[in-house]
């Protein structure tokens, strides 16, 4: 078992305990008689416990707060409201643009525990800076990321490019395919004048590998923004393969896997050819995601979306003791495709099941990778600005 099973550093570890309710002696005994049981790694190590309980709180947190922080949208973020997803580019990118190329990252599915992993390979090409920032809900692509390149709530989004959003979700990244424009037309608006921008988005090593062979070409631009699409396809990969489960059973292991790649990517292969220029790089990521592992029942009917931690339609059901229930969109600054549109939100590591087949689709989804609801790893995420040493 490990005794940081959420990626603490040690400092922050050993914080929490002295601060936080201890374990017992007697309960601190028998854990460490029992840790040599065959099914020891079931144990829950204190500080996990502690998170799960923080995790509960954060989704009560949001609960209670989210719509106000919307309601005041038009206003900037301050002491009572964090920056969202919308506020990414004009809080974090635009101060940075003007004496010197801009290169600003967005790696899809990118959590804070990932991203301190990657930070530690980085230290010595780049000071770091690293600051936080909330996905809007639906922590899904196609909500959070068109806010980031739009700078526009899902909601004004719907109503300014009306044809540009699409409800069918055999793939959440086709609801993607417009963000070049939508950041163009953010800049428009926020900062008129002659910038020489440049989007590329990689989902394939080849499209990778390609793009690392001509990073040096970024600084010809005064803003280039950058989508990488990997860790979201690592996430959901997890999900479909037994090799991968096998490679990544925890959270430890996931982050490892993570670093591993990166290490030996095009993308920290095109990050060192960044930090031998005279350049400042912006890195972040649309949403998080978290382990799902307890099945909470919904009900709705066959217009109702798939995925397994939001959904969004008519006459839906569900636990509002384990999920977010929306019952006026404009609420949370989110569409309505029809009159009686209602959104829910997975909360803690929930994952939303249908009564048909309960047990058979609570087993396959179980300790799935997923996001789209309100949870510490899928809202706060960092927002590093990386600039050469």
């Amino acid at each position: 078992m490990s005794g940081k099973s959420i990626g603490l550093s040690d400092e922050l570890h050993e914080y929490m305990l002295s601060v936080s309710h201890r374990e017992s002696a007697v309960m601190k005994q028998l854990r460490e008689e029992t840790a040599e049981h065959p099914k020891a790694e079931m144990q829950i190590a204190p500080e996990q416990a502690q998170f799960e309980e923080v995790n509960r709180e954060f989704g009560a947190f949001i609960e209670r707060r989210y719509a106000d922080w919307i309601a005041e949208a038009d206003s900037p973020p301050d002491d009572e409201r964090p920056p969202l997803s919308h506020e990414v580019v004009p809080e974090f990118v635009l101060p940075e643009v003007g004496d010197r190329p801009v290169v600003f990252f967005v790696i899809d599915c990118l959590r804070y525990d990932q991203w301190r992993t990657f930070e530690e390979l980085l230290q010595p090409h780049f000071a770091i800076e690293t600051d936080f920032y909330y996905s809007l809900l639906p922590t899904a692509t196609p909500y959070s990321r068109n806010a980031i390149f739009s700078g526009l709530l899902p909601a004004d989004l719907v109503d300014r490019f009306p044809g540009a959003w699409e409800t069918d979700e055999e793939s959440e990244h086709s609801r993607n395919q417009h963000e070049e424009p939508f950041l163009h037309d953010l800049l428009d608006r926020t900062h008129p004048g002659d910038l020489n921008i440049r989007y590329d988005k990689l989902i394939t090593g080849e499209e990778g590998q390609e793009f690392a062979e001509q990073a040096i070409n970024l600084t010809q631009h005064d803003l280039s923004a950058v989508v990488v699409n990997f860790i979201d396809i690592l996430a959901h990969s997890r999900s479909d393969s037994d090799v991968l489960q096998e490679l990544a059973p925890d959270e430890e292991a996931y982050r490892a896997l993570t670093r591993t790649w990166f290490e030996h990517s095009w993308l920290y292969e095109s990050l060192r050819t960044l930090a031998d220029t005279d350049c400042t790089v912006v890195l972040t990521t649309d949403h998080g995601a978290i382990r799902s592992l307890q099945s909470s029942k919904v009900i709705g009917d066959r217009e109702t979306s798939t995925a397994l931690r939001y959904k969004y339609g008519r006459n839906l059901k569900c636990n509002e003791e384990e999920a977010i229930f929306v019952r006026n969109p404009e609420d949370f600054g989110l569409p309505r495709y029809g009159m009686n549109t209602n959104y829910i939100f997975a909360k803690e590591d929930y994952y939303f099941v249908y009564p048909t087949n309960f047990h058979h689709y609570e087993n396959l989804y179980r300790d799935t990778l997923q996001h789209g609801g309100a949870s510490l790893p899928e809202m706060i995420l960092p927002v590093a600005t990386l600039t050469p040493r």
